[in-house]
């Protein structure tokens, strides 16, 4: 996601002014009005994890002592992958460089949110006299410009992408061992491919549908049913609890829609979710919780929950797992094939009324004259396999001692073939490799490219580099 919009701040010297005990000195409230008072500025830390350690603040009458990430814009919380790492878990405090957007407290991967989110807008005239009144200097910007890496051979500079590569697919494979304490390995996995549909900026709410909505509970529901059942139930329970029908939209007048297919289609999403939603004890989700702002129409949360009922009906039979399973099994000494059918099982063709409407609401002219707008398509596909399917699938051959699965499913992450590049990826090739041609013989595959991703955010995006020479040393 392109944001547009964040602080002209650089990060290192809003870092300087937290040293310097500046948000001190201004009212800092946070999203929901509560005051806050900083007892303690902590110590910066210069490891991964985040930017201050050991702060102190004043909270609504009580003392809190935790960690402070700072960012020029809310979305970088998920963005940079915060939710999903444990090191976050003890951040008490979230300072956000800009305008209040939305009222939104960034959540943890232990599932709680941080306690104070916090924003300060700062103009660009006052961070001139923030400038000259404390000193800031820019010497850190000199530091982003040397790599250390880049003057190494090209072989070297594999070795190190590799190594990334591993280490972030270890750090996710992580992150679900933890979830798997206290969760099936189809919920396991069926929360990680709806956070996946969420894009960066519904991953939260789609994580929280899945808890809302269990696994096991859903599939209940898809037992016995019809093929035309099939078409509303799995889609009525999702929408219903996502909060997102119109019957719990307050702020708009679904009457004056005059588009019959959506009012019919409407009509059976809410008599499902009026029949089920007592008898299953179901509490919908709020719709400020989903973000529509910004996003293109065909990545809006309804189409992908249309998209996410689809994917989850293969699974009725066998579940999630089982499916999985026994495709790699069949289909072992053809990786080619394998890949292809894993990815069919989340590719979402358009169709039926989401063929022409992003919403509940009149059809819109220009998806109907688009041929190729899926509800998940290819790139998210494949972008489930290698950040979900995959890590978990490691973390099973673990639980149950199947080393020659567990070198198989590593393999496959190590062949995959490359996924279209983003400006992460981009950025990285050329800062490590320069000419196109290189880029293109040595980063072929997506576990490459996800090498350069976690070097980036380890390191490359605070300008962190003798941190990252003292880690490749290492290789």
């Amino acid at each position: 996601m392109k944001v547009d919009d964040r602080s002209v701040i650089p990060e290192h010297l809003i870092y300087q002014l937290w040293e310097q005990n500046y948000f001190s000195s201004v009212p800092l409230k946070t999203i929901d009005e509560q005051e806050v008072t900083i007892i303690s500025t902590g110590i910066k830390n210069e490891d991964s994890g985040p930017d201050f350690k050991d702060i102190s603040i004043k909270l609504g009458g009580k003392i809190y002592q935790g960690d402070l990430e700072i960012h020029r814009a809310p979305e970088d919380w998920y963005q940079h992958g915060h939710h999903a790492d444990p090191a976050y878990n003890n951040v008490i405090m979230h300072l956000v460089i800009g305008t209040e957007k939305f009222k939104e407290f960034a959540i943890r991967l232990n599932r709680h949110p941080v306690p104070a989110e916090v924003f300060v807008d700062i103009t660009e005239d006052q961070y001139t006299l923030l400038t000259r009144k404390y000193q800031l200097t820019s010497s850190k910007q000199v530091t982003k410009t040397i790599c250390f890496l880049k003057n190494n051979s090209e072989d070297f500079k594999i070795t190190v992408v590799d190594y990334f590569s591993r280490k972030r697919f270890q750090d996710k494979a992580d992150r679900f061992t933890e979830q798997r304490e206290t969760s099936s390995w189809n919920q396991v996995l069926y929360a990680g491919i709806m956070e996946a549909l969420g894009y960066s900026k519904n991953q939260l709410p789609f994580r929280k549908l899945a808890q809302l909505i269990p696994f096991e509970a859903l599939m209940r529901e898809f037992y016995g049913i019809t093929k035309e059942e099939s078409l509303y139930r799995p889609l009525g329970l999702l929408i219903g609890v996502a909060g997102l029908l119109p019957s719990q939209d307050t702020s708009f007048d679904w009457r004056k829609i005059k588009d019959q297919e959506t009012q019919h289609y409407v009509s059976q999403l809410e008599d499902i979710w009026s029949e089920f939603s007592t008898r299953l004890g179901l509490k919908p989700m709020q719709q400020e919780e989903w973000h529509f702002f910004r996003l293109r129409p065909s990545n809006f949360p309804t189409r992908r929950l249309a998209g996410a009922s689809l994917i989850l009906q293969q699974f009725v039979k066998d579940g999630i797992l089982e499916t999985i399973l026994r495709i790699i099994e069949q289909l072992k000494d053809n990786n080619q094939q394998m890949i292809r059918e894993l990815e069919n099982l989340f590719i979402c063709k358009t169709g039926g009324y989401w063929a022409t409407h992003y919403r509940f609401e009149e059809q819109a002219p220009d998806l109907m004259n688009e041929k190729s707008v899926t509800l998940v398509g290819k790139e998210r596909a494949r972008d489930i396999i290698i950040n979900i399917i995959l890590p978990v699938l490691t973390t099973y051959t673990n639980e149950i001692g199947d080393a020659q699965l567990k070198i198989r499913i590593l393999q496959l992450y190590q062949e995959y073939p490359k996924v279209s590049s983003n400006s992460i990826i981009k950025k990285m090739s050329m800062r490590l490799f320069g000419e196109k041609k290189h880029v293109k013989k040595f980063i072929l595959t997506a576990a490459r490219q996800q090498g350069l991703i976690h070097l980036y955010k380890l390191y490359c995006r605070r300008g962190e580099c003798e941190r990252c020479q003292n880690e490749w040393e290492k290789v």
